[in-house]
């Protein structure tokens, strides 16, 4: 877009007594920029939000996409479909609806299809299903086909939205089987209820083993509702993998597991024809003499079963729920050393009464070797030695250098003593000093360095970068440091460390240039930006330019009261193409009082050079001077040749 400063300058230059007021007005400058050569003031916002809220490193906020839906079918209305394409591309306008099917917003969708640009495929009914919400659906119902509502209707199956499944189900829209047997893989229970009680059958083979080894409770209690067979051998497939609960609903609901196996001719209520398979018979066998009356009573109670299986060869209640603990945490995430502590923050619940009651002499026995280094995670970030000890004395585990960034990171001092007494101060204890230092674990760090560690050369850099002026101060004394690395000062004033800046500045370190200046603007940091301007004497054009993207209206205004250098004017058109109407706006007033100040200026010099000139003393009139003589009005000779 292109201003034309002329007429800017014509309009805001006041004629009259009121216009100052008027175009000081807000919204002045807005509607002046609309009439340019280019977009128009609306069609720049709007394309700049749709894109702020299209693109692929967006973070979506429900309040920016309901500002573009408001504004957007009054630019169709006003400006029409012809220019979409060249402002709203179609791969950004299929995101927004993505993310109408997504967050269940039914206003994306209303709004696209008011200006006749709704195009729904193959992909978006997927999303709709995959998300479930019922406004979505009900939206979309009407205007598709029913081989099209076939596909949501499978989708939401498969992610378990019983409301859309009922709802779609009234509608007539079948399901198939597939879709019905990967429920029945996922454990949806509720879903596969309802589908049987409108007479679907599609069970896959296979699918009690799977609901066992996966650990599905409802899908369990409603084989055994329907008296569904194979459901007896389901009980040694939940005990290998764990799942107790299940063990413990089927010795409870079939206590005959008990003391033998069910009869050989005992009978199911399921038969080949799945349209006759509503009648069942009780899968139970018949027992009635009083031994096992007396054990169906007596050992079928959940508590035995409990007491019974805790004096087993396998592993009880407690240990099983700390085993699936563990094994929820991915120990392989590059940011498991800030996740770890939420991450084991419900095994650290039970872990210490569970190792009250047990001990540590078994522990290799309790949980398997692949949840060790998990076990040696928990002991770093929770300060337990005795786990540390312990696989050290068993000599099955050894030491990564994870696992000693770890132990730095969280800086806890038993842990930190431990290793130095079992690695004496060797370069393995390196990493741990690194991330100690880098974490601000002063006591760590020096702890190791008084040890024998060497310092890591990095340390000084890393302790500057993350702002911890103690420790910077315990290495530069130690001498520790680079001086000639320039990227400490430039990496510290990004970060917004003003304590190690001047440090570093009484250091005489090197770096502070004008790029250190630009830094600062650029992440608005103004103490920084006060410090450098108070050390440094060069000029240096346009800064303020640098500032304006960010949305810094403090160091814009610290810029311009401090006389760096830039075309106002310039300056005011970038904020407006930026969106930044703060900065715009104190832009604008400073330009107008630059203004109103040079003409008062103007003025004054004026009145002050007409004082002047009344208060000079005159020369007296010389009246001789006045009188003509014939000479004076005697013709000249028009002969006379110049």
């Amino acid at each position: 877009m292109s201003l034309n400063l002329t007429v800017l300058d014509h309009l805001l230059s006041p004629r009259i007594e009121h216009i100052p007021h008027v175009l000081g007005t807000e919204k002045l400058i807005a509607i002046i920029v609309s009439y340019q050569n280019g977009w128009h003031y609306d069609t720049l916002m709007l394309t700049r939000l749709f894109r702020e809220i299209t693109s692929s490193d967006a973070t979506l906020h429900a309040r920016s996409l309901a500002s573009f839906i408001e504004q957007f079918p009054a630019w169709i209305q006003r400006y029409g479909s012809g220019r979409v394409e060249h402002h709203f591309s179609s791969y950004r306008r299929k995101r927004l609806v993505h993310y109408g099917l997504i967050l269940g917003n039914v206003h994306v969708l209303e709004c696209f299809e008011q200006c006749q640009l709704l195009q729904i495929t193959q992909q978006d009914l997927q999303l709709a299903g995959q998300h479930g919400h019922i406004n979505v659906i009900a939206f979309l119902e009407p205007r598709i086909h029913a081989k099209h509502a076939a596909v949501v209707m499978d989708q939401a199956v498969v992610n378990g939205h019983l409301d859309i499944v009922k709802y779609l189900h009234q509608k007539r829209i079948p399901v198939s089987e597939a879709a019905y047997a990967e429920a029945c893989s996922n454990g949806y229970d509720h879903v596969i209820r309802f589908l049987y009680e409108v007479g679907y059958r599609y069970f896959p083979w296979g699918v009690v083993a799977n609901a066992a080894k996966q650990g599905h409770l409802g899908m369990i209690q409603f084989f055994h509702d329907i008296h569904y067979p194979e459901l007896d051998g389901a009980v040694s497939i939940a005990a290998d993998n764990g799942h107790m609960d299940i063990v413990e609903y089927l010795f409870e609901q079939r206590p005959y597991l008990w003391y033998s196996m069910p009869s050989n001719i005992a009978h199911y209520g399921f038969q080949k024809d799945y349209a006759t398979s509503k009648v069942t018979i009780p899968l139970t066998p018949v027992k009635t003499d009083s031994l096992n009356l007396l054990v169906t009573n007596v050992l079928g109670s959940r508590k035995v079963f409990r007491l019974i299986v805790s004096y087993q060869h396998g592993a009880d209640k407690e240990t099983l729920m700390l085993r699936q603990e563990l094994r929820g945490i991915d120990s392989t995430m590059d940011d498991g050393v800030d996740l770890l502590p939420a991450a084991l923050k419900r095994f650290h619940k039970l872990f210490p009464d569970w190792l009250k009651s047990r001990g540590i002499d078994n522990l290799e026995l309790h949980f398997p070797a692949a949840l060790h280094r998990h076990l040696v995670y928990y002991a770093m970030v929770y300060n337990n030695v005795n786990i540390l000890e312990y696989f050290h004395k068993i000599k099955t585990l050894e030491l990564t250098y994870h696992d000693l960034y770890l132990a730095g990171s969280h800086g806890h001092m038993n842990v930190i003593k431990y290793l130095n007494s079992v690695y004496n101060g060797t370069s393995m204890l390196e990493i741990t000093m690194q991330s100690a230092v880098a974490k601000g674990h002063y006591n760590v760090m020096q702890f190791l360095q008084e040890q024998g560690v060497e310092v890591p050369a990095e340390c000084f850099q890393i302790a500057c970068e993350k702002g911890h002026l103690d420790i910077v101060q315990y290495l530069y004394q130690l001498g520790a440091y680079d001086r000639r690395c320039k990227q400490i000062v430039a990496q510290t004033t990004i970060n917004g460390h003003l304590d190690v800046l001047q440090f570093l500045h009484a250091k005489r370190f090197d770096g502070f240039d004008k790029y250190a200046l630009l830094y600062a603007v650029e992440h608005g940091h103004l103490n920084i930006v006060r410090f450098l301007h108070s050390i440094r004497t060069e000029e240096m054009y346009g800064l303020v330019y640098d500032a304006i993207p960010g949305g810094h209206l403090d160091v814009v205004k610290f810029l311009h009261q401090n006389g760096y250098k830039h075309d106002i004017k310039s300056v005011l058109w970038y904020a407006l193409t930026k969106g930044q109407r703060d900065i715009a706006r104190y832009l604008q007033e400073e330009a107008t009082l630059k203004k109103r100040w040079s003409r008062f200026s103007k003025q004054v010099a004026m009145k002050f050079q007409n004082l002047r000139n009344a208060l000079r003393p005159q020369a007296p009139l010389n009246y001789s001077n006045a009188l003509l003589t014939l000479e004076d009005v005697k013709p000249k000779d028009k002969s006379k040749k110049y």
